[in-house]
């Protein structure tokens, strides 16, 4: 384990964090079985579910990484930086009482809205892995199908890195203990792309993007197997519409506190509320 993980899981013994237990990233804790294919059809007498995530308390401090033990300081050192010539990474965002970064998924639903996720979208800016839409590190990813990841760093001015900052995306299968690798590339130059098709083996485990460059990169992909699913931003609010009426479990994950479980009745035409409430305990 690098200084980094070793940090997370002394913060996390320290705090309790019961959810997401000592891990750099969690999986899921209620695994996803195999379903059936999803069928698309008309859903007439939907309902809806909408809610917030919130965090009790004071959130903790970011973790500090010191760039200069990386490669590229002084270019990834030109966003997120503390003036003392630290990485500061966020895990764990709140804002206004309200947490980001979480993914809520309802699994297992077979039938119902159209379903057109495509690939995990993933930029690299600035050393930065950003993952496309409302998260800054946490998304969605469909098993067995692409993941896609673009490097657009580079440094006109700097001879040595005027072509491109080389990044290397490194996925892994992840939850607790189980961590294997699903691709590793290099991305050395401005433009480089890869898409990978990712492949999962075991029910509960989510995928962590890491750069082996510059392992303060991270990013976490949350399986889905239908679109009854939303990733959620700074607001903390998601909304999951256009569900047929039913009795269904509502998972909210996040990377690193982990994931809660809610059973929400929906009814046709109706919108059910819920709040999941985080909190480093």
């Amino acid at each position: 384990m690098n200084g980094a993980g070793i940090r997370r899981c002394a913060v996390a013994g320290m705090l309790g964090l019961l959810l997401g237990g000592c891990q750099s990233g969690a999986g899921i804790r209620q695994g996803a079985e195999p379903t059936a294919q999803y069928e698309e059809a008309v859903v007439s007498d939907g309902g809806a579910i909408s809610g917030a995530i919130i965090f009790s308390g004071p959130p903790p401090a970011p973790q500090l990484y010191q760039l200069i033990q990386f490669p590229q300081p002084d270019y990834c050192g030109k966003v997120q930086n503390d003036g003392n010539g630290n990485r500061v990474v966020h895990e764990i965002a709140v804002n206004d009482g309200k947490l980001s970064d979480v993914v809520v998924a309802i699994n297992h639903v077979t039938r119902g809205k159209p379903f057109h996720v495509g690939a995990a979208e993933v930029t690299v800016d600035t050393c930065r892995f950003l993952v496309q839409g409302n998260s800054a590190f946490a998304g969605v990813v469909r098993n067995n199908g692409p993941f896609h990841v673009v490097n657009l760093d580079a440094e006109p001015g700097n001879p040595d890195l005027a072509g491109g900052v080389l990044h290397n995306p490194h996925g892994y299968e992840f939850n607790g203990a189980f961590n294997e690798t699903l691709f590793n590339r290099a991305l050395p130059r401005k433009g480089d792309t890869m898409t990978e098709t990712v492949r999962l083996k075991k029910q509960g485990t989510v995928v962590k993007l890491e750069c082996d460059q510059h392992n303060y990169m991270t990013a976490y992909f949350y399986p889905i197997d239908n679109p009854y699913y939303a990733v959620v931003g700074k607001s903390g609010a998601f909304v999951i519409d256009q569900l047929p009426p039913g009795t269904y479990q509502l998972h909210a994950w996040h990377p690193i506190l982990g994931e809660k479980v809610q059973t929400v009745t929906v009814t046709a035409h109706e919108t059910a509320t819920v709040t999941f409430a985080f909190s480093a305990k």
